[in-house]
């Protein structure tokens, strides 16, 4: 986070750890199977899956392989 204010630039960080994803990430892209199934901010996202959790929702997303693909800003 210091990094990317002090540049002022984006910084692409790819993890499974949820709760690490949660405390950093301002902005969050769930892909599956090469499709995009969620893009948002981290509440954004918890939300459009009614979830309290990015590790719920992460959960949701591997145990179906029926989402739809969320439009960008859900």
């Amino acid at each position: 986070k210091k990094i990317q204010k002090e540049r002022n630039i984006g910084i692409l960080y790819t993890s499974h750890n949820m709760p690490e994803i949660e405390e950093i990430c301002g902005r969050v892209y769930f892909i599956h199977e090469g499709r995009m199934i969620a893009e948002g901010s981290p509440e954004e996202i918890m939300k459009a899956f009614q979830s309290r959790s990015l590790e719920q929702v992460f959960i949701k997303i591997v145990r179906s392989g029926d989402f739809v693909v969320k439009e960008p800003g859900l």
